[in-house]
């Protein structure tokens, strides 16, 4: 099912595209780099100040997460809306693939390995890669 023949999404999409404020645009266009890595910065200063024996534990979750968001992303080819769709406000270019989404499959291994982390759980790494 591609994206384009589900009209309330469509609909959807259009309502919060063509929603927008100069204030919010501003403020948006700097939040979005957050999904661009950045945000790491909070939970590797975490592992390195205080977890550090789970730093690379950390480091090969979050490469494998990576490496299993492109690999499907590659074979699903689902385009984003911006690309399919007219009249679409952009803060940048589309480059990228729909899905998964490597935002959302991040911010989940994240919770997993840090929850898991901090209940001292055994196995972590194994865990954290079947919850991601």
């Amino acid at each position: 099912m591609v994206f384009e023949d589900l009209p309330l999404n469509v609909e959807l999409f259009y309502l919060i595209n063509h929603s927008r404020h100069p204030l919010l645009d501003s403020f948006f266009s700097y939040f979005y780099l957050l999904g661009k890595g950045w945000v790491l910065l909070i939970p590797l200063s975490f592992l390195l100040l205080f977890q550090r024996k789970h730093l690379r534990t950390f480091l090969l979750t979050l490469s494998l997460e990576t490496l299993l968001v492109e690999v499907l992303k590659t074979l699903t080819g689902q385009p984003r809306p911006a690309s399919l769709l007219p009249d679409v406000y952009l803060i940048e270019p589309v480059y990228h693939r729909s899905f998964p989404s490597g935002d959302t499959a991040m911010a989940f291994m994240l919770a997993c390995f840090f929850f898991l982390v901090l209940v001292h759980t055994e196995g972590c790494f194994c865990q954290c890669m079947l919850y991601s």
